[in-house]
């Protein structure tokens, strides 16, 4: 189950996902100058949901790595953070983390012994599989977010 876990984060990132565009050609095609426009008052932009995704990976990365120097409330304060959006580079800065935290992610995966997944994660009441396959399902989410408002920003 942990290969078809691992299997699944790459298909997503970077291969040729069934639910259409992979994050890395979409993330790619995105201008920055655009990545910061809210399409409505009450939306967030690319760059913002760049974060978000950032932030849970980091969760993911920290729950793996058992550490516990940060705990959920760290996560959920931090998730949607203020973002200065008249700062271009941090579009740039986001797409560094977000590729840092997969190739991070792969590694911990690829250590990682098959009974990991049963293991309850810190702070929560399911295991690893639960919270990895729920971590997928999260990016082709938020994947098909930025890819809307990529397209409607055209």
């Amino acid at each position: 189950m942990l290969q078809e876990i691992i299997s699944q984060l790459e298909e997503t990132y970077n291969g040729n996902p069934w639910f259409g565009i992979s994050l890395v050609s979409l993330l790619d095609e995105v201008d920055p100058a655009k990545a910061v426009i809210r399409p409505s008052d009450n939306s967030h932009s690319m760059m913002e949901i760049l974060y978000h995704m950032i932030t849970w990976r980091s969760f993911v990365i920290s729950r793996l790595e058992k550490n516990s120097s940060h705990d959920m409330k760290y996560f959920e304060e931090k998730d949607w953070e203020y973002l200065n959006h008249g700062d271009e580079s941090l579009w740039k800065l986001g797409l560094d983390q977000f590729h840092a935290s997969q190739k991070t992610l792969l590694k911990l995966l690829n250590d990682s012994a098959e009974d990991i997944l049963q293991e309850i994660v810190p702070e929560r009441k399911y295991n690893f599989q639960v919270m990895l396959f729920g971590f997928i399902q999260h990016d082709i989410y938020h994947t098909g977010q930025i890819n809307y408002i990529h397209k409607l920003l055209k």
